[in-house]
């Protein structure tokens, strides 16, 4: 592509003009001299905006939790402590692997005190059960692994993520005080030789959490075949 450069000497305001004007039009003209490529099939212009989103904000580190950060050991000498919180880590750190205890320190920082107590694998992405030892309620979860960037944890569905799928919007107009309760359940997988791998999780939908179930919210988590995590859509409410 050719280059322009453009010198102008502000001594007056209307050569200060003119300077713009001139800088303006190289731009044009580089912009009609670039070649046109081709869009992808995982590029912005082909991708739903939610997914579109979500992909941006994953970072390009490496995953950190694998296999190795599973840890089975027992806390119960923890749940009398004065100082849970440090029992809990050094009882990871004193039995378990430095992966294990990066897992821990990583979730318990993010949330609350858990860990990795099992881990899988379908094809380049990571199935990660986690331990929430201290929990009344709900004491375990599951975070999908991408190749690369922060684990996703299906069950962090939020009214700005619902707000971009219509029709959870039409579902709510008729059950105004109704909403996904997690856990999510994983379903299934679904791969293809085109678009990678997809997770579909169920939700069920409720209006409290000991309320009937009215229906369930059915979320397609997203993989490229390299295991990057595009994002996520809503596949059917029922």
């Amino acid at each position: 592509m050719m280059k322009y450069i453009v010198i102008c000497v502000p001594l007056f305001s209307l050569l200060l003009g003119g300077c713009d004007n001139a800088d303006n039009q190289v731009r044009e003209v580089a912009k009609q001299q670039t070649p046109s490529q081709t869009p992808s099939a995982h590029t912005p212009e082909n991708l739903p905006q939610t997914l579109i989103q979500e992909a941006v904000k994953q970072q390009t580190q490496p995953a950190f939790i694998t296999e190795k950060s599973v840890w089975q050991g027992n806390l119960d000498k923890c749940r009398n402590s004065e100082s849970v919180d440090l029992c809990f880590i050094d009882e990871i750190k004193n039995t378990g692997t430095e992966e294990a205890l990066k897992a821990a320190q990583y979730l318990t920082e993010k949330e609350e005190m858990s860990y990795v107590s099992a881990y899988t694998k379908e094809g380049p992405v990571g199935i990660a059960n986690i331990e929430y030892p201290f929990r009344a309620n709900t004491t375990a979860e599951i975070l999908l692994i991408p190749s690369e960037g922060p684990p996703i944890d299906i069950d962090d569905i939020t009214d700005d993520l619902l707000k971009t799928f219509p029709a959870w919007q039409d579902f709510e107009k008729q059950h105004p005080d109704a909403a996904p309760w997690p856990p999510g359940t994983l379903n299934k997988k679904e791969q293809t030789t085109s678009d990678g791998l997809d997770f579909i999780v169920s939700y069920p939908i409720q209006t409290c959490h000991a309320c009937d179930r009215l229906a369930s919210l059915y979320i397609s988590y997203q993989f490229a075949p390299d295991g990057k995590f595009i994002g996520r859509n809503l596949l059917d409410i029922k």
